[in-house]
C-alpha cells in the first residue's frame, strides 16, 4: 500500500509580520524595485475580478480595457506589482466586501504591528521635543508665591487660602 503524506509549505506557520518581512526581502533579492508594468497591472486586474464578482473588466471594448489599464499603470507607477498582490491578499483576508481602491494596493508592506510603534515613535519625539521647548520658555513661580511656599506648614496653608479667596473676590465667582 502507498501512503500519501500531506506536505504543509513552512509558509503557512507564519506568523503576518513575518510573512511580510520575508516578502520584502524577496522583493529587495530579486532586484524588483521597480514599478509595476502594463502586463503586470492587467494580472492584477484579473486577480481582483476572480476574487471580487462586482469588479467588471470591460470584455467586449478593447479601447475601454485598454484606458482601464493605462490609468491604473498610471496610478500605479511607483508600486511593484508584489506590493500590489500582497495588499490584494491581505484585503480580501480581512474579508472586505468591496474591491480594494487603487491607494490600497499602493500601501507599503508594514503590518499594523510595524505602523504602530512607529506612530508611538513618532508622537514620544513630538512630546519630547515640546518638553524641550517647555523647558527653555518656562519661569519661575512669581515672587509672592515663592514667599508663601516659604513659610512654616500651617502659616503655608492659611496665605494659600487667603489668596485663593482674594482671587475669587476679584474675579467676580
Amino acid at each position: 500500500m502507498f501512503l500519501c503524506r500531506q506536505v504543509q509549505s513552512p509558509w503557512t506557520n507564519l506568523r503576518n509580520s513575518n510573512k511580510t518581512k520575508l516578502l520584502t526581502c524577496w522583493i529587495k533579492s530579486q532586484g524588483r524595485n521597480e514599478s509595476v508594468n502594463k502586463a503586470e497591472v492587467t494580472e492584477l486586474l484579473k486577480k481582483i475580478s476572480r476574487k471580487y464578482l462586482t469588479f467588471r473588466l470591460p470584455k467586449d471594448d478593447f479601447d475601454e480595457l485598454r484606458a482601464m489599464v493605462d490609468e491604473w499603470h498610471d496610478d500605479l507607477h511607483d508600486t511593484p506589482f508584489e506590493v500590489a498582490v500582497e495588499n490584494l491578499r491581505r484585503h480580501s483576508n480581512n474579508a472586505e466586501q468591496w474591491p480594494p481602491s487603487i491607494g490600497k494596493l499602493k500601501l507599503s508592506l508594514k503590518t499594523e504591528e510595524d505602523l504602530y510603534h512607529e506612530s508611538m515613535k513618532r508622537s514620544a519625539q513630538e512630546y519630547l521635543a515640546q518638553k524641550d521647548e517647555w523647558v527653555r520658555t518656562s519661569v519661575g513661580p512669581p515672587e509672592h508665591i515663592k514667599a508663601m511656599m516659604s513659610l512654616p506648614h500651617e502659616e503655608r496653608l492659611e496665605a494659600i487660602k487667603a489668596y485663593a479667596e482674594r482671587n475669587v473676590r476679584e474675579s467676580g465667582c
